[in-house]
């Protein structure tokens, strides 16, 4: 702690900041005295001040968990508003549905629990594709962090999972055959995703090609 004297209290922090180069907002103030302006300048006192600046490290930690905060705020907002459109989405459609929201760090499923579930998904899957582009859509519009989320009925979306695994084991054979690039159909992120991970260890490489809605991945044998 420093100590600085002023006639005012604000007169001694005035001089202590200047004297410190520091702000108000990085320091810590204890008054010692107030000061007194005495009878007829008869027993004048100065104030006293103690200046402590405030720890930056804590400063910093503080404000990295502040944001965090925010961020996580921000997230579950979104999350829950998204909900309240997929609601609306499908009751437009004529559709009667619940939805069960669950979530982790990075991903967010919107199970529909419906007894409509042909009508959901669509022939080939294309409803609820179509739906699952809406809320990617939706969700890049109202926040800026990255949220992987699937949409899901009556576990359709674990036996695609199952689908794209055996398609994807597929390719990779028969391009470690060849000795060529083979190309998978066009996909929405997480059915890439899913190609991605099942192949990730094995002897060929992956990468995603294209723009959206048109992108898809093109496996390359392993040049390692």
């Amino acid at each position: 702690m420093t100590k600085f004297t002023g006639k005012t209290v604000n007169d001694a922090l005035n001089k202590g900041l200047k004297a410190l180069r520091l702000n108000r907002n990085q320091v810590n103030l204890k008054v010692i005295t107030e000061g007194s302006r005495g009878f007829l300048g008869i027993g004048n006192k100065p104030a006293v001040i103690d200046l402590q600046e405030i720890n930056k490290e804590a400063t910093v930690v503080e404000k990295d968990v502040t944001l965090a905060a925010e961020r996580r705020l921000a997230k579950n907002q979104a999350v829950e508003v998204l909900g309240e459109y997929l609601a609306d989405v499908t009751e437009a459609m004529g559709i009667k549905t619940e939805i069960e929201v669950t979530q982790d760090e990075k991903l967010v499923t919107y199970a529909f629990d419906t007894q409509q579930v042909g009508q959901l998904i669509g022939k080939h899957g294309r409803t609820l594709d179509a739906l699952q582009t809406l809320a990617e859509n939706f969700l890049a519009r109202h926040k800026g962090q990255k949220l992987d989320i699937i949409l899901d009925v009556a576990n359709y979306r674990e036996e695609q999972r199952k689908n794209l695994v055996r398609m994807a084991k597929r390719k990779a054979e028969q391009v470690l055959k060849s000795q060529q690039p083979v190309n998978c159909p066009t996909m929405l992120a997480f059915e890439r995703k899913i190609i991605h991970q099942t192949l990730a260890r094995s002897n060929v490489e992956t990468i995603s090609v294209g723009k959206e809605p048109h992108r898809y991945v093109k496996i390359y044998p392993d040049k390692k």
